[in-house]
């Protein structure tokens, strides 16, 4: 939880417990937990990181965005007015420049949350690589 405090800028509300309010951990192993943080906390988390990516502009013209953030980013894709998030990090290989988490985009959030259809996936996925080529960036899919 220590990481996860220096990470989060967390600050204990109450001393004495190990998470935070409303967070849980539930054991998973002898000496593994995995800690469960509320949706709405998430939700937060989300509306910070969209305010300062200025999605709210973004979403107003189709296309691949890059908004990195130190070594992780996310490249916002927008098409017909729905934006869907493709998180990534830099590659600590020569031979990649990003390594991209495309099996987290499983859905359209905004202007609705909606499930991405296969097709729609696919598509992406060739959209995306055709602008990865044409930016010059070397990327692990």
């Amino acid at each position: 939880m220590g990481f996860l405090k220096r990470f989060f800028n967390l600050k204990d509300e109450n001393p004495n417990t190990k998470s935070r309010d409303g967070w849980t951990e539930t054991k998973v192993h002898n000496d593994t937990y995995f800690l469960n943080i509320p949706q709405e906390q998430k939700d937060k988390w989300t509306s910070v990181k969209h305010e300062r990516d200025n999605v709210s502009k973004l979403i107003k013209k189709d296309g691949f965005y890059d908004k990195p953030h130190g070594r992780t980013g996310t490249i916002y894709h927008v098409n017909d007015g729905k934006l869907c998030e493709i998180d990534y990090e830099i590659s600590g290989v020569a031979y990649y420049d990003i390594l991209i988490y495309f099996d987290g985009t499983k859905e359209w959030l905004l202007p609705e949350k909606r499930a991405l259809s296969s097709v729609e996936r696919t598509d992406i996925s060739e959209k995306l690589k055709l602008w990865l080529t044409k930016k010059n960036i070397k990327a692990e899919l």
